[in-house]
């Protein structure tokens, strides 16, 4: 595994498992329960993330399955749109946008159990696909961003802008705990 994958990889199993723990310190009242009128409860975080996941897991899965196979480079980077993407998403929050209709979690409140099991599953199949990509040319595979149709983003900036993003919004409920 080259150096991006191991790096990437350690930061997704870090947010899964400071997901699991944050849920694991709150009842399930308080999993649910929103610190201000427009925040987000540590539930709706997490199942932000799923959505997040769950798209970003059907566009790389297509991205891969369409990509020429050419060796990875030796040293991957970021493009300059990914480095920016990735800065914006880092904790702390500098400036807060709304989600995207799509992304937003749902309205009902969402059983403990089934938020949990579907933050484990939906972030270990991001992690089989991270290592599976990793005999891939990852940066010149361009997959379109979930945010935005207009935009395109290679499948290396798409692994780190999920996990930045999930450093943003676990921060975020970290927060609602409090």
């Amino acid at each position: 595994m080259n150096e991006q994958t191991m790096r990437l990889r350690r930061e997704l199993e870090d947010n899964v498992r400071r997901g699991k723990e944050l849920a694991a310190r709150v009842d399930d009242e308080s999993l649910s329960r929103r610190p201000a009128e427009r925040s987000w409860s540590v539930a709706e975080c997490l199942e932000h993330l799923n959505v997040s996941a769950e798209e970003y897991i059907g566009r790389i899965r297509a991205g891969l399955d369409a990509a020429e196979r050419r060796p990875p480079r030796r040293r991957e980077r970021l493009s300059i749109l990914g480095r920016i993407f990735v800065w914006f998403m880092e904790p702390p929050v500098r400036k807060r946008l709304p989600a995207p209709r799509g992304f937003r979690p749902a309205k009902a409140p969402i059983a403990r159990e089934v938020l949990l099991h579907r933050y484990d599953t939906l972030h270990a199949e991001l992690i089989r696909l991270l290592e599976e990509s990793d005999a891939f040319d990852r940066s010149r595979i361009k997959v379109p961003s979930p945010a935005s149709d207009r935009m395109r983003l290679s499948v290396l900036d798409a692994f780190a802008i999920l996990a930045s993003h999930g450093r943003r919004h676990l921060w975020q409920a970290e927060r609602a705990i409090r």
